[in-house]
């Protein structure tokens, strides 16, 4: 029997969608900045010669990743329409990896190592399949005012999370004390987006394996990229600009611990001011 076509989104659905972006921010900001990556380069790694090679690996695995799968995973879930159930996987397994670098500490480079990499690949590969869903949700003349919508509560997720880290180190708590109440944190905001954000595609080729096809879409695909420059470009350059904010993003509170001598709290206050 199929299935009665979702309705036009309304502003419940809109406001589910823009939670993902409150929530996950959260990973950004407190582990990929602020609290885990000086963490793990000062605690896990004993601030050693190799601790920022280490981390700037770590988060360049972890994008490698996402780059060769991120395509074929989105292609499966796009032939099967079931981005939806993708997205409820991604939002349980990114908050519990982060939870679990609560169990990291001096020496643990190689459990620290995996468990972020894991967790960063599950929080970029789960904003790629959030977005997609922009273009059900919105029309061509709404689409840029929901977008900035969720980019709006990102920012705000992430001001909250950071609000809660500093409490937390404030009353003497551990730097590590704040990866599972991130966890939390990420998991709790998500659900508006897990309970009320409707899936509206529709199978391809239902019947046939999702995965080869979407492997044989995704080659066509790239074969007729260099006729379209254009999107050539825009591609490239995009790929160029997100390595620079990465690096940026991902070494900004070790540069600030390192070079002008911050404490965790000094580091997590300048950010909340910012």
């Amino acid at each position: 029997m199929k299935n009665d076509p979702a309705p036009p989104a309304g502003k419940k659905e809109i406001f589910s969608w823009c939670c993902y972006d409150f929530a996950n921010s959260s990973f950004t900001t407190v582990i990929v900045t602020v609290v885990f990556s000086v963490y793990f380069t000062q605690v896990v790694c004993g601030n050693s010669e190799y601790s920022m090679k280490l981390w700037g690996a770590a988060l360049a695995v972890s994008q490698l990743f996402v780059v060769f799968l991120g395509p074929w995973l989105g292609a499966i879930a796009d032939r099967r329409a079931n981005k939806k159930t993708f997205l409820t996987w991604l939002a349980v397994l990114c908050p519990v990896l982060t939870a679990l670098l609560y169990f990291t500490g001096p020496g643990t480079v190689a459990l620290a190592f995996i468990i972020f990499v894991a967790a960063n690949f599950a929080f970029s590969l789960g904003e790629n399949i959030c977005a997609s869903f922009l273009p059900e949700i919105s029309t061509a003349e709404t689409s840029g005012k929901i977008s900035g919508y969720g980019w709006g509560f990102g920012y705000l997720g992430g001001l909250v999370s950071l609000v809660l880290a500093l409490v937390i180190l404030k009353n003497g708590g551990e730097a590590r004390l704040t990866f599972p109440v991130t966890g939390l944190f990420f998991f709790l905001a998500s659900l508006p987006t897990l309970f009320f954000l409707k899936e509206r595609a529709t199978p391809k080729s239902p019947g046939t394996s999702a995965g080869p096809g979407a492997l044989t879409h995704l080659f066509h695909t790239l074969r007729a990229l260099p006729g379209n420059r254009n999107l050539m470009r825009f591609l490239i350059s995009f790929f160029l600009y997100m390595c620079g904010l990465c690096s940026i993003v991902g070494f900004a509170a070790v540069y600030a611990q390192e070079q002008f001598a911050f404490t965790q709290t000094g580091v997590l206050t300048l950010f909340i001011s910012l």
